[in-house]
């Protein structure tokens, strides 16, 4: 094993007993990890001196484990995005990981890098499939970050969920991308039984100049 990967291995087992020491509040307690500042030095070390196909499928897995832990301050994600040549792979990996706290920011991190990338439009769908709608929207929102051709059938599709924040989401996705269905769609969500949505579709109405 190599020594960077042995560090790393040592870092989960840190955090994993740090966290059995703590108690465990309903949201952010990750953010409370005294050790952050070394696990993030120890990352950039290891995407700066290592390449992807050298990453043992341990080191992935750890590396994953400490990114989904990562999910309030988001600094492995942002170091991970700076390495395509990384977070590209790593989101395919990732497809099949059991964290939706990771799952969720390698599609929002990789959006980005669609343009450059072509395979990056066709991980995202994939990611629009995942079992946590967490995960599916901010999978679409990242496809209508990046005017993805799906976007505008994919926000079609959340809309018709009926799911709260899939319909805010999709009015998002739709005025990001000036898809010809927003104005019906608008007009619907201002009539939506939630306040939320008709609250959104009331915002981008305004952003668009249509309100009243």
């Amino acid at each position: 094993m190599k020594p960077i990967f042995k560090e790393l291995k040592n870092e989960v087992s840190h955090f994993v007993n740090w966290s059995n020491s703590v108690k465990h509040k309903v949201y952010e307690w990750e953010a409370d990890y005294p050790d952050w500042s070394r696990v993030y030095t120890l990352i950039g070390k290891l995407l700066m001196s290592i390449s992807f196909s050298d990453l043992t499928q341990e080191a992935k897995k750890d590396l994953l484990f400490l990114l989904a832990r990562d999910n309030e301050l988001e600094e492995i994600a942002t170091q991970l995005a700076e390495y395509p040549d990384h977070i590209i792979p790593l989101s395919r990996e990732g497809l099949s990981y059991p964290d939706s706290d990771a799952r969720w920011q390698l599609a929002h991190y990789i959006w980005s890098y669609g343009n450059t990338f072509p395979e990056v439009e066709g991980i995202l769908v994939e990611y629009y499939r995942d079992t946590d709608e967490y995960v599916r929207r901010r999978t679409l929102l990242a496809l209508g970050y990046m005017k993805s051709c799906y976007a505008e059938q994919l926000a079609l599709e959340s809309w018709n969920t009926g799911l709260e924040y899939q319909r805010i989401a999709a009015l998002d996705v739709l005025h990001e991308i000036n898809s010809i269905q927003i104005n019906e769609l608008l007009n619907e969500g201002e009539k939506d039984q939630l306040e939320t949505v008709r609250n959104r579709a009331k915002t981008i109405k305004e952003r668009r100049g249509l309100s009243q």
